[in-house]
């Protein structure tokens, strides 16, 4: 039994080199910054590999594209109401300049926003920075869980 196990993990290494280097190092992060969103990074990663594999059968990979997709409409309208009904705050220079088209364009200086006394909730903090990442993260998800029939 313990036999069957270890080559398991082998073979498991030697096929996958990339996922096992990426997953130590993902870790290594998360441990060193002590910041948990390397390994939820990690999950998103193995969760994609998951759906783009041959474990699931199309039934179960259309009912989870679809919630997928049903959670990135819902979040997507969360964050147009956190970003274009909750109110903002006054913005600040940075003192950096921002050139667009590879420092070929007009340049301007950037500014920030300064939500530290804001009275909104710390969920729509979150929304307002990262709802992008969110949505892109979620969009991806959502192509790769689409069954193979509608490839």
């Amino acid at each position: 039994m313990r036999k069957i196990k270890i080559n398991n993990i082998k073979n498991f290494i030697k096929n996958n080199p990339a996922a096992v280097v990426l997953s130590v190092l993902l870790i290594f992060l998360s441990c060193f910054f002590k910041n948990p969103l390397f390994a939820i990074l990690l999950v998103y990663g193995f969760f994609i590999k998951l759906l783009v594999s041959k474990h699931f059968n199309n039934r179960i990979k259309k009912k989870i594209a679809t919630t997928i997709w049903s959670i990135f409409v819902i979040l997507f309208c969360i964050g147009i109401y956190v970003n274009w009904v909750l109110p903002h705050g006054p913005s600040y220079p940075t003192g950096e300049v921002v050139c667009k088209y590879d420092d070929r364009g007009p340049c301007v200086e950037q500014y920030v926003e300064d939500m530290r006394n804001l009275n909104i909730p710390d969920w729509a903090r979150f929304l307002r920075k990262n709802s992008n990442l969110l949505l892109i993260g979620l969009a991806f998800a959502g192509f790769c869980a689409k069954p193979e029939e509608d490839l």
